[in-house]
């Protein structure tokens, strides 16, 4: 039997379709791959068609499929000793469901099992993601703080209602799954060969003190980082996203905004993916210069977001917001400039990587320097999205005047 076919039984689509719809009575259902415009290598994307009688009248309902890449089992060993997969997995059936409820972020989720999860089909609702190669403009930036705002709160709302902390009842929930500190784990080999991907790329800008700023970013990557990922002691904590690059948000044309993709998830304060939703969707210097706006934005939706669950800005100051922004800069560009290395590739050479395991494997954990160097040299888009991160980047660990331009 293909993977494909395997994914869902007819009793998985009543249940399917029993908890989407009044009412109805299941006719048939069809699977096919969902035609992304790049190819996914942490999971496939599927998309299901049930069609159904209700009252006499025959109708149809699409949903989204997230699944093991089954196909390949290269692919899969590492998705499951990475627990990438099994994270959001364990996510939707235990914690995010409801903060969906209280936020509406993300697309329902209607079905797990541990090989798939069943989700709301955006694409149908109106919703898609914006060209890659272009910024956010503020319209769509003001949506995507919204949704923010709203993801960022239902964790204080849903906190305040049961009296708990996310750290204290869902630990295997909140696990950190992108950075891991831990030698010969997956994640740890991803953060040494991305970090010496980083200093390679960085030693390309005509700046001064190059080696010594290359050895502050190994230095603070493997000392500073885990604290920085770790859920504070000192600040408010919420479930952060931390992957809010232009593939994991999509926009209707009001325009409003939904996340996807709470693989990589974390709890921290806010302020930590604030910043990088920022960083990885705007010019560096847009945000430098509106800084103070988006974040005015971004709090009052929070606050009018626990003000209609009858909490307030008490639940997390302004003072503290502001605090912590400081207090995770560097963290922020640290991490936004690792994910650069690899979200802004073309999408030819984003397929050609993800197509072969090899090259994945390669890029992912041994030389990822050997393609982004050569794609710095050769796309400009590239090497000034590179470029925009980088040199703010150099400024924060060197303390420096400005990087010159190239």
């Amino acid at each position: 039997m293909s993977p494909t076919l395997s994914l869902l039984s007819r009793e998985d689509c009543e249940k399917i379709l029993h908890r989407s719809v009044d009412s109805g009575q299941l006719l048939s259902y069809k699977i096919r791959k969902f035609h992304d415009d790049v190819a996914g290598f942490l999971g496939e994307h599927y998309q299901l068609t049930l069609k159904y009688n209700t009252k006499n009248t025959t109708n149809q309902s699409t949903y989204f499929i997230k699944a093991l890449p089954l196909g390949n089992l290269n692919q899969l060993d590492y998705v499951q000793e990475s627990g990438i997969f099994r994270k959001e997995v364990i996510l939707y059936q235990n914690l995010l469901t409801e903060l969906i409820k209280i936020g509406n972020f993300g697309p329902k989720c209607y079905f797990i099992k541990d090989s798939c999860i069943v989700l709301e089909d955006m694409k149908a609702k109106g919703f898609e993601m914006m060209p890659k190669e272009e910024y956010l403009d503020d319209l769509h930036c003001i949506a995507m703080l919204k949704t923010l705002a709203k993801y960022h709160s239902s964790t204080i709302i849903y906190e305040r209602k049961r009296n708990i902390k996310l750290d204290e009842k869902f630990q295997e929930e909140i696990k950190e799954t992108c950075f891991s500190f831990i030698e010969g784990q997956p994640r740890h080999k991803w953060c040494v060969c991305v970090t010496k991907c980083v200093n390679d790329l960085i030693k390309l800008l005509p700046i001064e003190n190059c080696d010594a700023i290359c050895a502050k970013f190994e230095k603070f990557v493997f000392e500073k980082m885990p604290q920085m990922l770790a859920p504070s002691k000192q600040f408010t904590n919420v479930l952060t996203h931390d992957d809010l690059w232009c593939n994991n948000l999509l926009f209707n044309d009001k325009p409003e905004c939904v996340f996807v993709d709470f693989q990589l998830a974390r709890y921290t304060p806010p302020a930590l993916d604030f910043l990088i939703s920022l960083f990885l969707n705007l010019q560096y210097s847009h945000v430098e210069e509106n800084l103070s706006k988006f974040v005015d934005i971004y709090y009052s939706f929070l606050v009018e977001a626990l003000k209609k669950n009858n909490l307030d800005e008490r639940e997390l100051s302004r003072r503290e917001f502001d605090e912590t922004l400081g207090f995770y800069k560097l963290a922020a560009l640290t991490e936004t400039a690792m994910y650069a290395t690899h979200i802004y590739v073309s999408e030819k050479l984003s397929n050609e990587i993800v197509a072969d395991f090899h090259s994945y494997n390669e890029f992912s954990f041994i030389n990822r320097s050997k393609f982004a160097v050569k794609e710095f040299q050769d796309n400009s888009q590239y090497r000034d999205r590179l470029c925009g991160i980088l040199k703010p980047l150099v400024e924060e660990l060197n303390g420096a005047p400005p990087c010159r331009d190239l």
